[in-house]
């Protein structure tokens, strides 16, 4: 019976071992020092961003040029989906210029392969043209829409980032 059980009693027995090692094993604790300490507390309140990206409704956006034929409706929601992007693209700013609110236009255009191009500012309260170049490589480099078979969709939207979150 020894012979014919053996590979499991070894078996238990290393289990066996296992946890006898796991249960004398003392965890690591890290010792700070109190600079240490401060460092991994974060950055101060008043530097990080708290604040919201409000994106334009389907009311907000002004079509000149539709002659993709694209859903406006479908485009709204895709817009308003890309708010984590720009939201996180506008906290830099806060951290360096304060916390005045941002209000864009951007005059957008969507080509039939649904690539986005900016093609101007319309109005900013940025009054930082880095941040606004950020905004414009960004939506160029990361927004594409849906294919069309031709045509271009032109359009203007309104964008505002609020520096204090509010319900």
């Amino acid at each position: 019976m020894i012979k014919r059980n053996f590979p499991l009693i070894v078996l238990f027995l290393v289990f066996l071992g296992l946890l006898d090692f796991i249960w004398q094993v003392t965890p690591y604790k890290a010792h700070l020092s109190q600079e240490d300490e401060s460092a991994v507390a974060g950055p101060e309140k008043s530097m990080a961003f708290t604040g919201r990206m409000d994106m334009p409704n389907l009311d907000d956006i002004y079509v000149l040029d539709n002659s993709a034929g694209r859903d406006v409706e479908a485009l709204e929601k895709y817009i308003q989906g890309r708010a984590a992007g720009l939201h996180w693209l506008g906290q830099e700013h806060f951290k360096k210029k304060g916390a005045d609110d941002i209000r864009l236009g951007l005059h957008l255009v969507v080509d039939s392969l649904g690539i986005f191009t900016c093609k101007e500012i319309l109005f900013s309260d940025a009054d930082d043209e880095a941040f606004e170049q950020k905004l414009k490589d960004h939506i160029e480099y990361f927004w594409r829409y849906k294919k069309s078979e031709n045509g271009i969709t032109d359009f203007w939207i309104p964008l505002r980032w609020k520096a204090k979150y509010s319900k």
